[in-house]
C-alpha cells in the first residue's frame, strides 16, 4: 500500500508538471502563429511587421492570450489578424488606402478513426513544419478536425491505445480533406524512431513528448484499474469470512492479506 500511495504521488506531480508545460507551450504557439500571419499580411501589403510590443485586448473571443502587435497606424490588419488566427478563419483584408488585398486561407481538415470504440484512447495530432509544437486535433462526435493554415506544410498523426498496445497512423503534408483511416499496431521504440525518421521539423521533439507521457498515463490507467479491481475482490472475500462487518479497517486489511 505504501509503494502504490508513492506511485500514485509521483504519478500526479509528473501529470501536473507536464500539463503547465503544454499549457505554455501551445499559448505561445499560438502567439507564433498569429507573427508568421503578420508578417505574410504585411508582405502582401507591401509592409514590414516590426512586431512593435503592444497589449490588447480588441474584443477577442474568450480566453484571448496577449500578444505583440504594431501601433502606428495598422492596427486594424493586427487586430484583423489576431482574431481569425485565433478562430482559425481565413483571413481576407484589403488596404483601404492603397486597396491592395493580402489573403491567408485555413481549410478544414477531418480524420475518422474506423473501429473508433475499440480504442481506450485515440490522440490526433497536428503538425506544421512552420511552428515549433504541435496542436490537438479535436474530436467531435468521433470525428478528429481542424482547420489548416495553408501556407504551412500539416501533417497528420493519430496515435491510439488498446490494453496494452499501441497503434498509429500518419499522413505527412495533408491535405484540407476528410481522411477515414485503419490504425495499425507499433511499439512504443518503432513509434518514436518512425517519427523522428519522418518529420525533420522544431516541433517533432514535443510531439514524441506529449505522446511518451499518452502511453506513461494510459499505463498509469491501467494500474490503477487493477488494483481497484483488486480491492473490490478483497472486499467481497472479506464479506464472506467476517460476515458481521460491512467495510475493511486497518486492521482488518492485515487479516485479509494472510487470506491470499
Amino acid at each position: 500500500y505504501k509503494n502504490e500511495a508513492m506511485l500514485a504521488d509521483k504519478a500526479e506531480k509528473i501529470k501536473s508538471e507536464y500539463n503547465e508545460k503544454l499549457s505554455k507551450e501551445q499559448a505561445g504557439l499560438l502567439e507564433e502563429e498569429i507573427q508568421i500571419n503578420l508578417t505574410e499580411l504585411y508582405r502582401q501589403l507591401g509592409k514590414v511587421n516590426e512586431k512593435t510590443p503592444f497589449t490588447g485586448p480588441f474584443n477577442l473571443p474568450k480566453g484571448y492570450l496577449t500578444v505583440p502587435l504594431r501601433t502606428t497606424g495598422w492596427c486594424n490588419v493586427d487586430r484583423y489578424a489576431i482574431i481569425n488566427t485565433t478562430g482559425r478563419n481565413t483571413i481576407n483584408f484589403t488596404d483601404s488606402s492603397t486597396r491592395r488585398q493580402a489573403l491567408i486561407e485555413y481549410a478544414e481538415a477531418k480524420v475518422k478513426v474506423n473501429n473508433y470504440d475499440d480504442y481506450d484512447k485515440l490522440v490526433c495530432y497536428l503538425l506544421s513544419d512552420r511552428l515549433t509544437s504541435f496542436q490537438f486535433m479535436k474530436d467531435s462526435n468521433k470525428v478528429f478536425k481542424e482547420k489548416l493554415n495553408q501556407m504551412f506544410g500539416n501533417s497528420l498523426i493519430v496515435v491510439g491505445s488498446k490494453g496494452n498496445k499501441t497503434f498509429y497512423w500518419d499522413e505527412k503534408y495533408a491535405k484540407a480533406q476528410e481522411y477515414s483511416v485503419n490504425l495499425v499496431e507499433i511499439d512504443s521504440e518503432t513509434l518514436t524512431r518512425r517519427i523522428n525518421m519522418r518529420y525533420n521539423f522544431a516541433g517533432t521533439e514535443s510531439i514524441i513528448r506529449d505522446i511518451d507521457f499518452s502511453l506513461y498515463q494510459h499505463a498509469e490507467t491501467i494500474r490503477v484499474a487493477k488494483i481497484q479491481a483488486r480491492e473490490k475482490l478483497r472486499q467481497r472475500i472479506f464479506k464472506v469470512v467476517y460476515p458481521c462487518k460491512d467495510t475493511l479497517s486497518g486492521n482488518d486489511v492485515v487479516a485479509s492479506e494472510s487470506l491470499q
